[in-house]
């Protein structure tokens, strides 16, 4: 992770993203479609003391072009068995 940008889609409470800049991630990105995720996220994330690195976003606001080394989703949150699923090199354009 480290010097690493990652997007933790479907952020909840943040966590992945926060275990991430812990980790050495130079950034993290936070996507939900909750707004309480959102606050959630933000309010972790002072608390643990990165929230200068957090960038958060609801999911239907993202419009610019998003860019990471990593993207982290826990998969329950995706109807899957409880995984975290991470995928290397992706490019998200459109989050609807």
């Amino acid at each position: 992770m480290k010097d690493k940008t990652v997007i933790d889609f479907g952020c909840a409470s943040g966590i992945l993203a926060i275990a991430a800049l812990k980790l050495g991630a130079k950034k993290a990105i936070g996507i939900d479609i909750d707004p309480q995720a959102i606050q959630a996220s933000h309010n972790n994330a002072e608390q643990n003391r990165v929230a200068d690195k957090l960038v958060l976003y609801l999911a239907k606001d993202q419009a610019e072009d998003l860019k990471a080394d990593i993207v982290i989703a826990i998969a329950k949150r995706l109807n899957f068995d409880y995984k975290i699923y991470v995928f290397l090199q992706y490019k998200f354009t459109d989050i609807e």
